[in-house]
């Protein structure tokens, strides 16, 4: 369904009554410092000369099913232990049978880490992966089985090692010394909090700004040469066929949002000038609607992160009624107010896991409920995104390496295909992809109640039923001790989804007759149980109301008290201790958040929360770098090692004891 949005000025001052005329929200610790100046005019935020996104209309992405890669792990052709675009094309059939529409490629370009978010240069595959060559095929094998491609564009920064960087440090009068922010000295004290992303470089002795990492120096978006030379890079990959990109760290161009902004304005209109059906997705990480908001005016799509956090807590049990989140947001991207001049789509991409975080199945700790997860996502609005191994709820929590193991083909986890993880990564030690623990392929395909068919089970409804992806949500109810219930419909037919959110089964009373879309059946109108941790998705058509809203009024709200109590090491320096978590946004240092010390080794801190609700926490000294850590100074922490520790108000007056193992700056 095709919808107008707003030109910036729009979007920006109107639709969420935000103006960004002389403001710079982005977070103190990711911004850039430049002492060139800048050529890219990019206009003011709220005036009426920003150009605006015109022309692109990636359709087809409204209504599809999207299934992440990462080209190293997922099938190996050649016996190597690397997975290859050849691997991934002689197992498109699996795809296809799972229902996927779209793949995204994680980064495929030449580089020299295992992940690949160091482009070394851009107009190369990576030579583990194959030749441009065996990319074609992939790309053509794919349109062949009606399959679009999309690859990861790293263009935030290059590699340390790309030849545009080593020119740019060898040679100052090089036209590619102005693509970075290169300086003799720091130009920043050791108080600014920009301060430890400049990098020296070892053989020349020159500064650069790298705020990822070392290996990975920023580009300099306030220079066209740069702007013109990435939309070459562009245009030569979707002359090799490739039907979109996923932007990494798109918020990350620069400290001003106004040059980010005008950055992806200009590249998504050279874009559309190409192929005005490419789809274009953005990694605008944030929890705060009115920021990514503002990136539906530069790109047709973007990540919802808070749809992720909302759809794991749900399945935890929590109360949150994600079909007026959902509303609330679209409301925020997109105004009412008809606009002639901008003719283009806005497309929510709706995912519960990526390559950047800790696998469902880990962060849940329960396969019933990363069932739930997915159900919950596949029967919301937006375009589903699929991590690779989700759909056979494979496991995985930080370091990084361990979130991106192996694909799991077979029971004995080895055999045809089947990938390894080698030297090149970083922690090379397999961890969860373990042999006859029932999480493969070849395991799941003959179970009926395996976590593969249920995500073939959704998948199907999702393709058959286009009314999930942009229908009109309306919740119905949630409570009764964790249901909750909401109808979507349109032109095309009326639905009715409930969710179980508990481990106990319920028994509710339904006001209408239809199919059950999940079990494949007919059920007549009166009592229905639904199981623990099941969804009942009902297509119906009848006018009345199809459940007694009655059996689902949420019950009032408990508020519970918890005391964290924290045991810190024996060399902790005499500093203050504070906790930090979602309840403050992760701010470093809140004094609100200053724990009490009770002992020479003890601290403790109240803090009261709905009943139900969660919260991801963790300890530190007032500085990001004075957090705690296990025994090997990872950022693994609680009895689970996970990266942040996880707390969920079950019961009133109760006490948390942790303990620090050690320090991130103490030996």
């Amino acid at each position: 369904m095709k919808r107008r949005i707003l030109s910036l000025l729009l979007v920006m001052c109107m639709a969420m009554g935000l103006c960004a005329c002389g403001q710079d929200d982005k977070k103190k610790e990711q911004e850039q410092t430049t002492n060139q100046e800048t050529e890219v005019m990019t206009g003011d935020a709220c005036g009426d000369d920003e150009e605006a996104v015109v022309g692109i209309n990636p359709e087809w992405a409204e209504t599809t099913v999207f299934y992440e890669i990462f080209v190293r792990s997922f099938a190996d052709s050649n016996g190597d232990g690397i997975g290859d675009f050849k691997g991934i094309e002689e197992n498109l059939d699996y795809l296809k049978d799972l229902g996927v529409g779209a793949i995204w490629l994680m980064p495929m370009m030449e580089s020299t880490t295992y992940h690949g978010y160091d482009v070394v240069d851009y107009y190369a595959t990576n030579e583990d992966y194959g030749t441009m060559e065996d990319f074609d095929s992939l790309v053509k094998a794919c349109h062949d089985k009606g399959i679009k491609v999309i690859i990861d564009f790293v263009v935030n920064h290059t590699s340390s090692s790309n030849a545009w960087f080593r020119e740019a440090l060898a040679d100052e009068n090089s036209k590619y010394r102005e693509f970075y922010t290169i300086a003799d000295k720091i130009p920043v004290d050791e108080k600014d909090s920009t301060y430890s992303s400049w990098r020296q470089d070892e053989e020349t002795g020159l500064y650069y700004y790298g705020h990822y990492d070392k290996i990975m120096p920023d580009l300099n978006y306030n220079k066209q040469a740069v702007r013109d030379e990435i939309k070459n890079v562009a245009k030569f990959w979707l002359e090799h066929g490739i039907d979109g990109f996923r932007l990494d760290g798109s918020k990350e161009i620069d400290a001003d949002i106004k040059v980010t902004l005008s950055w992806w304005t200009e590249f998504t209109n050279y874009v559309a000038d190409i192929n005005n059906e490419a789809f274009i997705v953005g990694e605008n990480w944030t929890t705060e609607y009115a920021e990514v908001g503002r990136y539906y005016a530069a790109m047709p799509s973007s990540f919802n992160f808070i749809a992720a956090d909302m759809i794991l807590s749900m399945s935890k049990g929590q109360y949150i009624d994600a079909v007026v989140e959902m509303n609330k947001m679209r409301e925020r991207y997109i105004s009412k107010v008809e606009s002639t001049d901008v003719n283009a789509i806005m497309i929510d991409s709706v995912m519960i896991g990526n390559h950047d975080m800790d696998r469902v199945v880990t962060r849940l700790n329960s396969v019933e409920k990363a069932k739930l997860a997915a159900t919950i996502q596949f029967t919301l609005a937006g375009t589903p995104f699929i991590y690779y191994g989700e759909e056979i709820g494979q496991p995985g929590q930080k370091p990084d390496d361990n979130r991106r193991e192996p694909f799991d083909w077979y029971k004995s986890a080895t055999g045809k295909y089947m990938t390894k993880m080698t030297d090149i990564f970083f922690n090379p030690e397999l961890k969860y992809v373990v042999a006859g623990d029932g999480i493969s392929v070849e395991e799941e395909k003959a179970d009926e109640n395996s976590m593969l068919n249920h995500y073939k089970k959704l998948i199907a409804i999702r393709n058959e039923h286009k009314t999930f992806y942009n229908g009109t949500y309306e919740t119905l109810g949630m409570g009764g001790e964790g249901l909750y219930a909401y109808k979507v419909s349109d032109d095309n037919g009326k639905y009715l989804v409930i969710h179980n959110q508990r481990a106990n089964d319920k028994t509710i009373t339904l006001n209408v007759g239809g199919k059950d879309l999940y079990n494949d059946k007919d059920i007549e109108a009166g009592s229905c149980e639904l199981k623990a941790y099941q969804s009942l998705i009902l297509k119906y058509e009848s006018d009345v109301n199809p459940i007694n809203e009655s059996e689902f009024v949420k019950e009032e709200a408990k508020d519970f008290t918890v005391t964290f109590r924290v045991t810190v090491p024996e060399n902790t320096p005499d500093e203050p201790i504070y906790i930090i978590g979602t309840f403050d946004n992760w701010t470093v240092a809140d004094e609100k958040y200053i724990m009490t010390k009770v002992d020479d080794y003890t601290y403790e801190y109240t803090m009261t929360g709905p009943e139900l609700s969660g919260i991801e926490y963790k300890y530190n000294r007032g500085n990001w770098d004075a957090r705690e850590q296990n025994a090997d100074h990872v950022d693994l922490v609680g009895p689970l090692q996970k990266e942040n520790r996880e707390y969920t108000y079950y019961e009133d007056n109760y006490v948390v004891e942790d303990v620090i193992e050690s320090w991130s700056d103490v030996e």
